[in-house]
């Protein structure tokens, strides 16, 4: 995926304008060290959250036997019918249960969706989980030739890989890593892309964290002469709001030119994971608008602050901007790390068509763009067989409110959502 997207103001004022009018809108160092900062030793399985942490609890990932087994909810008759002028493409990070949802993405119409899903590592001998697992790229195209894997890499996993060999460098760590995916078969020369996930929050204001992920970087790009990656980058909960002290800190990161020249050669995606919470959304009487509104404004934080900055077309940090894919939240059913999804099933599917509706962005071409994360987990009240079941339907619920929002002349209108006791949060 290499997306060359219109210029930041246009394609989101004329989205916000869409939304506001009740419809939507079509749319510093560098070093080769092994230097480490106060942040980034963080564990990535730590269940205690903070701004500087990244939380995903990584440590517990369904096996690929399960992710076969889960069955498929079909579209149904509406739907299946739906044409479409041009696939719309999604991009999902998997943080397990990668199978699962390929399957799901594989049955929607044909001619409406293109799906690039992560693939997390494999724990390996030393249970390192740098491993990239072998045989996806076959097992993808079995599923459907509009589904693609990307094999992930994991900035947590390694940075506490580099505690324990600290004589290997962060630009030689990203070379192993590109190594191993080659390996793997992948080739990133001829239209596969990796994906680095949580460069963490830190990184705005940490040079060591900074300068690590610099390197990484560069030594999973390689000498590629396109970008060739997707990276996902930690960002401030919903709940948290644009303070005046993470402006002064995403000023600071903006100015790094160095930082952004890296990432314009490297990224062909650049991917906020912001995760939105139905207890910072689903406000009892607020309407479609005021909630798919107040989505958007989140999810594009960063973009809208860079276009108040003026930093002008050739700033390096505005042409990685432009290819932002915004990461919602279909990760079910979590009450923290992902943002609160502890809900019924039905009540998910409406806050996954609210984000579709907020968050998809166009191509030059008029193609849609859309990210989502998916990170399936069993509510204690739920017997196995019911959680099969509402998580098929939920699964369901990202392929059909993709087609569904972007059906040739009848799209469909989300509903709002509402849920007691939950407030709407306004960035």
């Amino acid at each position: 995926m290499s997306p060359r997207r219109p210029h930041i103001a246009s394609v989101i004022a004329v989205a916000m304008l869409a939304v506001l009018l009740g419809g939507c809108g079509d749319s510093k160092p560098t070093s080769s060290g092994t230097t480490t900062s106060a942040y980034v030793s963080t564990d990535p399985c730590s269940i205690n959250s903070s701004y500087h942490s990244n939380l995903r609890q990584r440590c517990t990932r369904g096996s690929e036997q399960e992710e076969v087994e889960r069955p498929v909810k079909q579209p149904d008759a509406a739907t299946a019918s739906a044409t479409c002028e041009r696939p719309a493409l999604v991009q999902v990070y998997a943080q397990d249960d990668w199978i699962g949802i390929a399957k799901t993405l594989a049955s929607a119409p044909a001619g409406c969706l293109e799906a690039w899903i992560s693939v997390p590592t494999d724990p390996g001998k030393d249970g390192a989980w740098l491993t990239t697992r072998r045989g996806m790229k076959q097992r993808f195209a079995e599923l459907g030739s509009n589904i693609t894997p990307m094999p992930e890499v994991n900035f947590n996993d390694w940075n506490a890989w580099g505690k324990k060999h600290p004589e290997v460098s962060w630009l030689e760590r990203g070379q192993r890593a590109r190594a191993e995916m080659e390996r793997a078969g992948y080739d990133f020369d001829n239209g596969d892309h990796w994906t680095l996930n949580e460069i963490p929050v830190a990184a705005l204001v940490d040079g060591g964290d900074r300068a690590a992920v610099l390197d990484l970087v560069r030594g999973l790009q390689g000498k590629s002469s396109q970008p060739t990656g997707v990276i996902y980058v930690v960002v401030t909960p919903q709940p948290d709001g644009m303070t005046p002290a993470l402006q002064s800190e995403l000023r600071a990161w903006f100015a790094d030119d160095a930082f952004w020249k890296v990432m314009q050669r490297s990224a062909a995606a650049w991917s906020s994971e912001a995760y939105a919470s139905i207890r910072d959304t689903c406000e009892p009487g607020t309407s479609m608008v005021q909630q798919v509104r107040a989505l958007r404004a989140y999810a594009f934080h960063r973009e809208l602050f860079v276009e108040r900055m003026a930093l002008g077309d050739g700033s390096p940090v505005v042409a990685v901007l432009e290819r932002s894919v915004p990461l919602s939240n279909a990760a079910w059913s979590w009450t923290d790390a992902y943002g609160f999804t502890e809900v019924a099933a039905a009540l998910m599917q409406r806050f996954i068509a609210l984000q579709v509706r907020a968050t998809t962005r166009l191509l030059p071409d008029g193609t849609p763009i859309v990210g989502f994360a998916w990170a399936p987990k069993r509510p204690a009240t739920l017997s196995e067989a019911a959680y099969r079941r509402d998580l098929a339907t939920v699964a369901a619920a990202v392929r059909d409110a993709v087609v569904n929002d972007n059906r040739t002349n009848d799209r469909t209108n989300p509903k709002p959502c509402s849920y007691p006791g939950a407030k709407l949060t306004r960035w």
